[in-house]
């Protein structure tokens, strides 16, 4: 799915409104920065996690943010993420547990 940013909180909102989803959390487990003058790249794994129509589910994958670094600041020009399919790696990042 591709969304714009407005599409994208539209989604959640939409989500979170019908009342299906009674816990949520996401956590970084691991990630790698490259920063070069002013721009930046960061790969984080992360852990979706919570309970949805009373039924517990966790989904693990990958985001990657582009940055630039702005007079205001670091700023995301750009974020992507997929989650993991069955049986998949999580790139060459070694396969994190919660705790480490």
């Amino acid at each position: 799915e591709v969304f714009t940013l407005e599409g994208f909180i539209a989604s959640r909102r939409a989500r979170h409104a019908e009342g299906s989803i009674s816990r949520y959390r996401v956590a970084e487990l691991r990630h790698t920065t490259e920063r070069f003058n002013g721009v930046a790249h960061r790969a984080s794994v992360f852990v979706r996690n919570g309970v949805k129509d009373d039924e517990p589910f966790e989904v693990r994958g990958m985001i990657f943010f582009q940055c630039v670094d702005t007079a205001a600041g670091w700023r995301i020009s750009a974020a992507a993420w997929t989650d993991r399919l069955p049986g998949q790696p999580l790139s060459s990042h070694p396969e994190p547990t919660e705790f480490g």
